[in-house]
C-alpha cells in the first residue's frame, strides 16, 4: 500500500510540475531602469580603413635621363587589385602652391607619361612609378616631387555617398575619406 500511495504522490507532483506552470496570468511589474554608464571618450574621426602613404619624393633624378625611367614607391603595400581601388597621386609645388594630380597623367607640354604599376610577386605588392616619354626624346622625368597612393578597401561601406565622388580630384578625396593632407 506504501508503494502505491508514494508512486501515486510522485505522479500527482510531476503533473502540478508538468501542467501547473504556463505563461497565462497578469505579468509582474515592470524592473526598474539600471545605472547609466560613464560617457566614452571621443574618438578621432576616423578614415574609414582606408589605408595611405605620406608623401614620398621621387625618386628619379636629373642625373639619369632615358626613354623611360622607374622607381618603387612602396614595398609590402596591403591592396587587393580584384576588389579594392588602388589610386595614386603626384604632388608639384609652383610658387606657394601645391598641384596635386592623379596618375596615369601625360604632361603633353613635355612629352612625358607618369604610371603607376602594382608589382605582384610571392607574397609582396610593390608599388612602381614609371616615366615614359612620348616624344623619343631623353628626359629626367622630374616634373612631380613627391608620390602618395591611397587604397579603399573594397569592402569600406559608402551608404551611396559615394557615387558622386571624382576619384581624378584628389582635394574631394581627402575629404571625402578625411585623410590628412
Amino acid at each position: 500500500m506504501n508503494l502505491r500511495l508514494l508512486k501515486a504522490t510522485q505522479l500527482i507532483v510531476l503533473l502540478v510540475f508538468v501542467f501547473g506552470c504556463s505563461k497565462e496570468g497578469t505579468p509582474g511589474p515592470q524592473g526598474e531602469q539600471g545605472i547609466q554608464g560613464e560617457q566614452g571618450e571621443k574618438g578621432e574621426t576616423g578614415t574609414a580603413n582606408v589605408i595611405y602613404s605620406d608623401w614620398i619624393a621621387t625618386e628619379f633624378t636629373e642625373e639619369v635621363t632615358g626613354l623611360t625611367n622607374a622607381f618603387f614607391l612602396a614595398e609590402n603595400i596591403e591592396v587587393d587589385i580584384s576588389k579594392d581601388v588602388l589610386l595614386v597621386y603626384g604632388k608639384l609645388t609652383e610658387g606657394n602652391i601645391d598641384n596635386v594630380l592623379p596618375l596615369p597623367f601625360t604632361n603633353v607640354f613635355v612629352g612625358e607619361a607618369y604610371l603607376f604599376n602594382l608589382v605582384s610577386d610571392s607574397n609582396e605588392n610593390r608599388l612602381q612609378i614609371i616615366g615614359l616619354t612620348n616624344d623619343g626624346a631623353q628626359h629626367a622625368f622630374t616634373f612631380f616631387e613627391f608620390y602618395r597612393y591611397v587604397v579603399i578597401p573594397g569592402g569600406v561601406s559608402t551608404n551611396g555617398r559615394q557615387m558622386g565622388l571624382d576619384f581624378n580630384n584628389y582635394e574631394e578625396v581627402i575629404a571625402f575619406y578625411n585623410i590628412p593632407n
